[in-house]
């Protein structure tokens, strides 16, 4: 009879049942467990410093009183959560050997629940905002008249808010779990709820549906809005050269109609190298989610599997990390308003400095006055 050995699983459970960690002894696993001691903590300051520095900048009213500035906000919380809550896990399961999906069931659950939730309603976000320059590029009339900054609270509302209720099937689907393993009895604190739970995982349906929902809808509806975007602006260029060239405008007249161009344009062009660096990280991602699921057994296929996997999840780590440094490549404005912030924090330590300095000569002087001054006599 099995001895009852109630353990808090962590790698030593995913190892022999899950197939999700592997041996450190091959040099694979070796590998992309210092990967991720060592580079984790670097993008989280990355993405920290860059996703706050997005917020104070869209913070003052002229920006969060547009919609433009409310979805970059939102985003940026949402990527905030991502990948505090997703890459400290990563952190101490490689770095300390402990898994905190394994501590207890609601760990499990909120853990989960916040990283999908967020990388979901991040991604979504970034689809809705594209969505909305493709219509300011085509109809802006219409954008103007339609789109007001309380429809679009609504939406990113209504993103959020579908985006976790699609994710709060964790709470149903995962439980602790008891059974035996090579003789002992153990519970998975962060395993299937009921076998119903069971078969929606083992057949891929919870994986497609992620696939779907992370990865392949947002993936085809932004390459398809770049497109649309990019032909847009080439046709809106030579047109407005072609008038140029026709009616002969001065060259005052000219500049003002490259810049009406120039402005309207500066925000969906912002947004361009966030999507497309999005493609290009999601690809890798699609790809490896349907080979990890035909992933062999044997250690040695387990440990280069772990490594892929370091590297694929590190790529959607970035995504949600560098938006800040994406968007100052094409966006003027952000680059501008960060160096006048930049600039506002240096001028106002010299300025403290200054003055310190100024009220210590202030203070040396009248004390000296003071002492030189004839002390009075008393009769």
């Amino acid at each position: 009879m099995a001895t009852t050995d109630y353990v808090n699983i962590s790698l030593e459970v995913e190892v022999l049942k899950k197939g999700i960690s592997c041996n450190v002894s091959y040099a694979p696993c070796a590998l992309s467990r210092d990967l991720w001691i060592y580079t984790s903590p670097f993008v989280l300051l990355l993405g920290t410093i860059g996703n706050i520095l997005i917020i104070i900048l869209m913070s003052p009213k002229k920006l969060r009183k547009t919609s433009f500035g409310l979805y970059l906000i939102a985003i940026a919380c949402m990527d905030l959560i991502f990948i505090w809550v997703g890459l400290t896990r990563y952190f101490i399961k490689n770095a300390f050997d402990k898994d905190i999906r394994y501590l207890h069931i609601t760990i499990c659950w909120l853990q989960r629940f916040f990283v999908y939730g967020s990388s979901d309603a991040s991604v979504w976000l970034l689809t809705a905002v594209t969505i909305e320059r493709t219509i300011a590029i085509y109809s802006p009339t219409r954008y103007m008249k339609v789109n007001t900054l309380f429809k679009t609270k609504i939406y990113i509302g209504i993103i959020i808010f579908i985006q976790f209720m699609w994710n709060s099937h964790l709470f149903f689907t995962r439980g602790t779990v008891k059974y035996e393993l090579e003789g002992r009895l153990v519970e998975d604190r962060c395993g299937y709820a009921n076998e119903k739970a069971k078969i929606y995982y083992k057949n891929h349906t919870q994986t497609l549906l992620a696939m779907l929902d992370y990865s392949m809808i947002p993936f085809v509806t932004m390459l398809g809005m770049n497109i649309a975007i990019f032909v847009r602006l080439h046709k809106r260029d030579k047109m407005y050269n072609k008038c140029t060239s026709v009616h002969s405008k001065t060259v005052a007249a000219s500049k003002q109609r490259k810049t009406r161009s120039s402005h309207v344009s500066s925000k969906t062009l912002m947004l361009l190298p966030v999507t497309i660096f999005f493609l290009i990280t999601s690809l890798p991602n699609l790809i490896f989610s349907g080979i990890e699921e035909a992933k062999k057994t044997e250690d040695l296929e387990r440990a280069k599997m772990e490594l892929a996997d370091y590297f694929v999840s590190l790529l959607g780590y970035l995504n949600h990390s560098l938006n800040f440094f994406l968007y100052c490549l094409t966006g003027k404005m952000l680059r501008t308003r960060c160096r006048k912030l930049l600039t506002r924090c240096c001028s106002s330590k010299e300025n403290d400095s200054n003055t310190n300095h100024t009220y210590n000569k202030t203070i040396t002087f009248h004390t000296r006055k003071d002492n030189s001054s004839p002390k009075p006599v008393l009769v």
